[in-house]
């Protein structure tokens, strides 16, 4: 994908640290971010969208806790299964797939050993968009 000005707009505004980060941290702790409690659908689309691209994966990858929370993210968790969790998760793997993809987590060396573990279980993930994502990080 091709570099947009709008996004770069944000990406000068410090969107990745000042407002990606926050609210994917009380995502992850089922916390309120700025009046609401956020949906991981929503919050894994926005780092998904941003490393689909390379020019803003290249932007993401320079913030040290971009890679642990996703792969924090991808984990299932315990509390409600429902459907949007599900996706988020998917999201939450395909942006780790790009990332790799990319080739800016040294061929994907760093992303599997922080989900090394996990990877084999997400592999074989009830939901196909996660098993697919999944795949595609353990191929590279």
């Amino acid at each position: 994908q091709s570099k947009c000005p709008e996004m770069d707009r944000l990406i000068e505004s410090e969107v990745i640290s000042k407002y990606c980060i926050p609210i994917m941290e009380r995502t992850l702790d089922s916390s309120e971010f700025r009046g609401i409690f956020p949906h991981m659908l929503y919050t894994a689309r926005l780092f998904s969208v941003l490393a689909e691209s390379r020019a803003y994966a290249e932007v993401l990858v320079q913030h040290k806790k971009v890679i642990p929370l996703l792969v924090r993210a991808s984990l299932p968790r315990d509390e409600t299964g429902v459907q949007t969790d599900q996706e988020g998760r998917r999201f939450a793997v395909e942006a780790l797939w790009y990332l790799t993809r990319h080739g800016l987590c040294r061929s994907g060396t760093e992303i599997r050993g922080d989900i090394k573990a996990e990877l084999p279980k997400l592999c074989a993930d009830d939901h196909v968009g996660i098993r697919a994502a999944a795949a595609g990080i353990w191929a590279i």
